[in-house]
């Protein structure tokens, strides 16, 4: 079988913009198809900043993400030139096969946008794709399909969770180009070559705006140090990585694993600068002393908020103090602590806009005023099913969630901060650096 795989240019002036990342679901997808036989072409066009699709003629089926896995949290909320892409392949004749986020969450919403789609991948495509491919005559039988048949919508039943990712093979990142992909958050931390790698998926933990529909939800599953070992083993001989990013939802929530990892690095002379994210309250002395010994240069911290308020509404379970504990630990081992911050959360006014940034001064922790990414109720989230319960979601749709960002549960200005906090806060750090000069 000829099976093209894309992953289309990420879109342009979307709220969620595309970065240089290896689109390992695909690369996971054609590891599996190309060990069983079939004749595999994987086209990065975000990668290669391709414009138009590139045409593989002869192409029997056309595998396309609606959003790479480095995307799979937060999504894209436009999805053109994936559409652009299918239009051209079901012009040639191919069948059409949709993976990612938005056909899992929404599957009769995306076969109405887009009549050319035959088939929705939904949630994790590993076992389904290999499925699919010896099951191509009797669709029905396969767990965690959506497809057209005779003129209707079919949805099979879900398939299970892959309990063991060790039983998944090494991504196919030959059929990438390697030499495209880059850091976008601080390349001098991680210089390319390099790449981004999975180690585990789900999160137990219960924000109520996170999207983990494709990583498994709450269940967290890992694979094995020396599983992750044998991968970093092999991207540095093959492609001379220098560095890698860790993508996994939260990396240190098995701190034994996390401290196994380094122990092998060590002793199978790895040797990358590293990043990963990571909850505030997993951080402790000993923990980020060993991940800066064998690597470790960065540590994103999803803060969002350093409002109390905020931070119980969103069930996040920390507190300003647990977050400058961690600021304070990374920079004792010379690790930089990278913040996501967020704003419109269920709660927000102007006053816990406020507190914000009182706290980030208080606490000596960065802060990037009031232009933090407006939060977005995805499909799936808790936050999304408040916004339908009040009223303020009424179809659903990828269309109207896009002009919801930051307004479920808010109040209608809270983005207007106060010119006297904002003054406070900046006049407070200015007086800061003046006494350390």
């Amino acid at each position: 079988m000829k099976i093209t795989i894309i992953n289309p240019l990420a879109p342009k002036g979307d709220v969620i913009k595309g970065r240089l990342r290896q689109p390992l679901c695909l690369a996971g997808i054609a590891s599996i198809l190309r060990n069983k036989g079939h004749e595999i072409k994987l086209i990065d066009m975000n990668a290669m900043e391709m414009e138009t699709s590139p045409v593989v003629h002869e192409t029997e089926y056309l595998i396309i993400t609606s959003s790479p896995m480095d995307r799979w949290e937060t999504p894209y909320l436009d999805l053109t030139n994936a559409y652009k892409v299918i239009k051209t392949y079901k012009d040639i004749g191919a069948k059409i096969i949709l993976t990612g986020p938005h056909g899992t969450l929404t599957p009769d919403e995306i076969f109405s946008k887009s009549k050319d789609i035959d088939i929705i991948l939904r949630g994790e495509t590993e076992e389904t794709v290999s499925e699919l491919f010896e099951h191509l005559d009797d669709l029905k039988t396969v767990k965690g399909l959506s497809y057209r048949d005779k003129g209707k919508i079919a949805h099979n039943e879900d398939r299970e969770l892959i309990k063991d990712l060790d039983v998944l093979p090494l991504p196919a990142y030959d059929l990438l180009p390697m030499d495209k992909y880059n850091y976008n958050v601080n390349e001098d931390l991680l210089p390319s070559p390099f790449t981004i790698v999975e180690t585990s998926r789900g999160c137990p933990y219960n924000c109520i705006f996170c999207l983990k529909v494709m990583h498994g939800g709450r269940k967290y599953r890992v694979k094995s140090p020396e599983k992750v070992i044998e991968e970093l083993k092999y991207l540095q001989d093959k492609f001379q990585i220098k560095s890698v990013y860790f993508q996994d939802l939260e990396f240190t929530i098995d701190k034994d694993r996390v401290r196994k990892i380094c122990d092998l690095m060590a002793k199978k002379g790895i040797k990358l600068n590293w990043a990963c994210a990571a909850r505030v309250n997993d951080m402790d002395d000993s923990l980020v002393e060993i991940m800066a010994k064998a690597g470790c240069k960065s540590i994103s911290f999803g803060v969002e908020s350093l409002s109390r308020k905020i931070l119980n509404n969103i069930q996040k379970g920390t507190t300003p103090e647990m977050i400058a504990n961690a600021y304070e630990i990374c920079r004792k081992h010379g690790v930089n602590p990278n913040s996501f911050y967020t704003q419109g959360h269920y709660g927000e006014t102007k006053a816990t806009m406020t507190e914000s940034l009182k706290n980030a001064y208080k606490f000596n922790i960065p802060h990037p005023l009031n232009r933090g990414a407006e939060i977005i109720p995805y499909p799936g989230t808790q936050l999304f099913e408040m916004g339908k319960k009040e009223g303020v979601i009424k179809e659903g749709t990828w269309d109207e969630i896009k002009q919801l960002r930051g307004k479920i549960g808010t109040e209608p200005d809270y983005k207007k901060t106060t010119l006297k906090a904002l003054s406070y806060f900046i006049l407070a750090k200015i007086k800061r650096y003046a006494k350390k000069a």
